[in-house]
C-alpha cells in the first residue's frame, strides 16, 4: 500500500479511531502512520477539535432542553395542584337524585356547585343552592334574603317544582349553605 493510498485510509478511519471503534492491528498501523505523517496528524486534530466543539454546542442544547424539560413538569404539577385546589374549595360537580326541583334540576342531571359565591356574597332572592343539614345535603330556591323578620343570617328556602308551587318552605342558617348552582 503506498503512501497516499494509507494516508488516505487513515483519514476515512479518523473518526472510527477516536471513537475506540476499530480493531487493534488497524488502531495500531493508524497510531503508527500519525506518528510519522504530519498532513494526517493535522487532519486528525482539526477533526478532534470540531468534534470537541460539536460536543460543546450539543451539552448546550441537551441543557437548555433538560432546563425546558424540568419547567415543563413544575408547569403540569402546578396545573394539577391548582385544578384539586379549585374543584375541592371552589367548584364540584353534584349529581342530582329527586325531582323535587324539577324541572330547574332534573333527576339524574349533573350541575356545577360553585362553593366560593357564598363566602364573598350573601345570596340573593331566586338563588338555587345546596344545603347542609344533619349529614344530608338539599337543594333548594332562596324566597327571602334575611328580611321579612328574618335573623339576618337567616334565609326562607322553598323547594318548588318550577311552577311557583312551593312545595316545602325551611329557614337556613348562612353557615348551613354549601353553594349555588350554577344552572346551566
Amino acid at each position: 500500500m503506498d503512501e497516499k493510498q494509507l494516508c488516505s485510509m487513515v483519514k476515512d478511519l479518523s473518526a472510527l479511531y477516536a471513537e475506540g471503534n476499530i480493531r487493534v492491528e488497524t488502531k495500531v498501523l493508524i497510531e503508527d502512520h500519525l506518528k510519522e505523517c504530519g498532513e494526517c496528524r493535522e487532519f486528525y486534530e482539526t477533526q478532534q477539535a470540531e468534534c470537541s466543539r460539536s460536543n460543546l454546542r450539543y451539552q448546550a442544547i441537551a441543557k437548555k432542553i433538560k432546563r425546558r424539560r424540568v419547567w415543563m413538569v413544575g408547569i403540569v404539577v402546578a396545573l394539577v395542584v391548582l385544578f384539586f385546589v379549585i374543584y375541592s374549595f371552589v367548584f364540584q360537580m353534584i349529581r342530582i337524585d329527586g325531582s323535587c326541583m324539577s324541572p330547574t334540576l332534573e333527576d339524574g342531571g349533573w350541575y356545577v356547585l360553585n362553593k366560593w359565591q357564598y363566602k364573598v356574597a350573601r345570596p340573593e332572592h331566586e338563588d338555587v343552592i345546596v344545603y347542609e343539614r344533619g349529614g344530608v345535603y338539599y337543594t333548594a330556591r332562596v324566597i327571602s334574603d334575611g328580611e321579612d323578620g328574618l335573623a339576618e343570617e337567616e334565609y326562607l328556602v322553598s323547594v318548588d317544582n318550577g311552577a311557583g308551587v312551593i312545595d316545602e318552605e325551611k329557614c337556613v342558617n348562612r353557615w348551613e349553605i354549601i353553594g349555588k348552582v350554577i344552572l346551566q
